[in-house]
């Protein structure tokens, strides 16, 4: 029964996630699409501030969401515009720089813990989640793309792990996790590059092999992503970063496939692409 709620769950937030694009794609013009992608990141950072247990009002915590959402927000003003985009890395390092500083501010016990935790929320929540955000100004055909591999993949590894699984894939770090569930996972990213990228018209060079290396990446990546969130939600002793989705867990729990993959998608479609982007 979990199981069916779980899907039925899935079905309901990907119906809602292609209604946002499509609108997005009609009347928003990127602003809808990277304006939800930024409220994402800034929740997906204050459940990854409260999984360490720093306090909401420590200097530390609030910046981990606040420099997370300023990247997302300066990505989103500027992913549009070439000549602009550089900017994005130097003002990621400030905001680094300030979470170092912070080292100095409130309790010097829990300045180490703090400091790391807004880095690691501004480059691992912020900076590398939007890529989202550039995925979609790249074109919505390329956004669509990189979601519907990625989640393609974390669905297929749960069914054929659910179903299949015998071989522990990661056992410290995600006990129900196989290696069989990984394969699968695997294997239908692959399937959905190559079937995708012609439905899309992405027009990906070097023939199939094209869409086997995208696929292949992504599905490797996918379950790096997952692996990565379930070791620091082992490290606490959490079994989701969140509870805003029955049977799912947190909106960390959601990106975390997608965190990893989103910049090597970047590039791999920069490098891959043939036709024109087209928004």
């Amino acid at each position: 029964m979990a199981r069916m709620r779980r899907s039925y769950v899935g079905f309901a937030v990907a119906a809602l996630a292609l209604l946002l694009i499509w609108l997005d794609y009609t009347m928003g013009r990127g602003w809808l699409a990277g304006g939800c992608i930024v409220i994402l990141l800034g929740l997906a950072a204050y459940e990854l501030q409260a999984l360490a247990g720093e306090d909401r009002s420590s200097a530390a915590g609030a910046w981990t969401v606040a420099g997370t959402v300023l990247v997302a927000l300066a990505v989103l003003v500027f992913a549009g515009d070439k000549r602009s985009a550089p900017v994005v890395e130097p003002f990621t390092l400030a905001l680094c720089f300030v979470a170092v500083c912070l080292a100095l501010v409130g309790d010097v016990g829990k300045s180490f813990r703090g400091t790391a935790l807004a880095v690691l929320g501004i480059v691992y929540v912020g900076y590398f989640g939007s890529y989202l955000i550039r995925l979609r100004f790249m074109g919505t055909q390329h956004l669509v793309f990189v979601v519907a591999c990625v989640k393609l993949c974390d669905s297929a590894a749960y069914y054929f792990g659910t179903y299949m699984g015998r071989h522990p894939l990661a056992p410290v770090r995600s006990p129900k996790k196989t290696v069989e569930g990984a394969v699968g996972g695997f294997g239908v990213s692959v399937l959905a590059a190559i079937a995708l990228s012609k439905l899309l018209g992405l027009g990906l060079r070097y023939g199939i092999g094209g869409p086997i290396l995208f696929g292949a990446v992504i599905g490797t990546l996918s379950h790096l992503g997952d692996l990565v969130e379930s070791s620091f939600k082992r490290a606490v002793g959490r079994k989701d970063s969140g509870a805003v989705m029955p049977y799912i867990g947190g909106v960390l729990d959601l990106l975390d496939s997608l965190i990893l993959a989103a910049p090597v998608a970047w590039l791999l479609l920069d490098v891959l692409t043939e036709l024109p982007r087209v928004d």
